[in-house]
């Protein structure tokens, strides 16, 4: 089963779901502002760089990844649960790196590579924070891997230092995901982390001509504070 949650690209495809791309979204509108939330938080002036036993979470450098993108999402196992692909184009790839750039640029996410430590630096999958909140505190994550690195527990490594900064220099409160019912690779990811279950949006999501029942979760700073 694909690792990728629901919205890997969904605000870069369909602006209108960035403010309805999980079953809290309402909440999170009319939730109470933290005053000097925007100021503590990071800064967007560089991209940071994690690495845990196994895999490096570095940026994403355009003209080397491109390929290796293109690979990952011209897989229709990894597609599947997405609203992207499978490509068939480079210029599908070259467009999610366009949106990659963009989003850090207007500081409202940023999305890593994946590669494995001490190999060849190749991209292997992404994650990242494809929307972020910086009032309300909340952040929308995504993430996916190639095919041939499923069944390992590299995607719950590899999101662990991200989910830190995520809280620790973000400043976030929660972090939320979305997966498609069928899709319980990406679930399991997700309770492994902590993340808890939080209902299901039936038929919310639209895209590849269809409606798609969301199971929502969410994890909160409190959560790992206990």
């Amino acid at each position: 089963m694909p690792w990728s949650p629901v919205w890997p690209f969904a605000a870069r495809q369909r602006p209108d779901l960035r403010r309805r791309t999980s079953p809290a979204a309402r909440a999170r509108r009319s939730a109470p502002c933290h005053a000097g939330a925007m100021d503590a938080a990071f800064d967007f002036s560089f991209m940071p760089r994690f690495e845990t036993k196994r895999a490096v979470l570095r940026a994403i450098r355009p003209a080397e990844d491109l390929a290796a993108l293109f690979d990952l999402f011209a897989d229709e196992r990894v597609a599947r649960h997405t609203d992207t692909g499978p490509f068939a184009e480079v210029a599908e790839a070259v467009e999610v790196m366009d949106w990659i750039a963009q989003i850090f640029r207007e500081r409202r996410g940023m999305r890593w590579a994946i590669a494995l430590r001490g190999d060849d630096d190749r991209l292997i999958g992404t994650c990242g924070f494809n929307y972020w909140d910086r009032e309300r505190r909340q952040a929308e994550i995504g993430y996916d891997l190639a095919h041939r690195h499923w069944g390992r527990g590299l995607m719950t490594e590899a999101l662990r230092p991200m989910l830190r900064f995520g809280f620790e220099e973000m400043d976030l409160h929660r972090i939320e995901a979305g997966v498609t019912v069928g899709n319980e690779a990406s679930a399991r990811v997700l309770e492994k982390l902590g993340f808890r279950e939080e209902g299901l949006l039936r038929r919310g999501g639209y895209w590849k001509g269809a409606y798609h029942d969301l199971r929502g979760f969410g994890l909160l700073r409190r959560d790992r504070e206990v």
